[in-house]
């Protein structure tokens, strides 16, 4: 049973209390005494899908039942019949709490994208290896931005884009409902982002409400360079009860910058005791790279035949050299791209950021046809 299941029990049976609390006289015991019974059945149904059948609970709750049936047909009805029902709601109390325990917890992982899944993988891996824990990894769809703001039809990727992992279809997923216990997501910036934006239903702002513990884990890794303020007051970072960084250097910065926020903006202390919030435990993506081994990777074919014997150097490029860079970072990206063709020593794995085309689109518009270029180009000499 998960510790959410239990809580809802037990405010259902604190409303019971109220309802007793409530009956003062004749005249308003039957529909009270209705209302209790019209609610305990369904609660007899949910400690049986979340606990099992034949409890204890359900014993007494079926007696507790059965006395509201005979206190509301008595005449008589009056102070004992009320100590009789309420030494039965005791008992319950009582059997909830050595009986029913909370000995599971449900972890949501949200993911925008496929090809940063990785940012969350090696956290899920461990919940789904934990069997004190179901854990859900579900892909939520996300929407490319024109140059003019609006937004382009809503993509999601599919069970396809996971091959190693179980996924869990967003629409079916009942958050309200469900409320799980954890919710995990690497996407930083709700409606902030001028490239893609994440359907509102998994903006951080409104996720919030939905557990009692959300996480932030930045899809990006910085290493030894510093950490733009940009990046630290998303509001990812600002409403998750926990974010999770690569290093105790990263954490300080990330606590300096949310400071800063805070005095700039008079709202000292509402984003949290940001010591225990923000936490240095590593980053998925460092523990992917370790993890992954050559034997274990699919290489199509055709990649196959370009790498040959040749050594590989990974060109990885970012979002923000891109946009830093404008025209001079295209003029270095054909010169480095030149330098690699037709080595008959080295091959060059390029690595674009998953959405820079996109961010051309959107950002740099004016250099888009010519970022287009650079791709096919590669992707035909290569």
């Amino acid at each position: 049973m998960r510790k959410q299941q239990l809580t809802q029990i037990n405010e259902i049976i604190s409303t019971f209390g109220e309802l007793l609390n409530a009956i003062t006289d004749k005249k308003g015991i039957i529909p009270l005494l209705a209302l209790l019974q019209e609610n305990i059945a369904p609660l007899i149904d949910f400690i049986s899908e979340s606990y099992g059948k034949n409890s204890q609970t359900e014993e007494l709750l079926f007696e507790f039942y059965n006395q509201i049936g005979e206190a509301a047909t008595d005449s008589n009805f009056g102070a004992p019949h009320i100590k009789i029902l309420r030494e039965s709601l005791n008992k319950i109390e009582g059997c909830v709490k050595s009986e029913l325990k909370a000995d599971k917890i449900e972890v949501v992982f949200l993911c925008h994208s496929a090809a940063m899944s990785d940012s969350l993988e090696s956290i899920w891996q461990a919940a789904m290896d934990d069997p004190m824990c179901d854990a859900y990894v579900i892909p939520i769809p996300y929407f490319d931005h024109r140059a003019d703001i609006t937004i382009k039809d809503m993509k999601c990727d599919t069970q396809e884009s996971y091959p190693n992992v179980k996924i869990t279809d967003w629409r079916t997923y009942d958050f309200e409902k469900r409320r799980p216990d954890a919710i995990y997501s690497c996407a930083p910036y709700d409606e902030g982002n001028f490239v893609i934006n994440v359907h509102p239903n998994f903006y951080f702002k409104r996720l919030r409400k939905l557990t009692d513990m959300l996480v932030y884990v930045p899809y990006f890794v910085v290493g030894s360079s510093p950490v733009g303020e940009h990046l630290c007051v998303t509001p990812a970072a600002l409403y998750a009860d926990r974010v999770f960084v690569e290093s105790e250097s990263v954490k300080q910065q990330y606590i300096n910058h949310i400071r800063n926020y805070e005095e700039k903006n008079n709202c000292i202390g509402v984003f949290g005791d940001l010591d225990k919030k923000i936490v240095a435990l590593g980053s998925p993506k460092y523990d992917k790279v370790v993890s992954t081994k050559r034997e274990n990777c699919e290489i199509p074919d055709e990649w196959r035949e370009i790498i040959g014997n040749r050594k590989v150097v990974l060109y990885n490029t970012t979002i923000g050299a891109a946009l830093a860079g404008n025209e001079k970072y295209l003029k270095k990206l054909r010169h480095v791209l030149e330098f690699f063709r037709n080595r008959s020593d080295v091959a060059l794995w390029w690595r674009p950021h998953p959405f820079a085309m996109s961010t051309y689109e959107n950002m740099r518009p004016h250099l888009a046809d010519e970022y287009k270029a650079i791709v096919e180009e590669y992707r035909n000499h290569s």
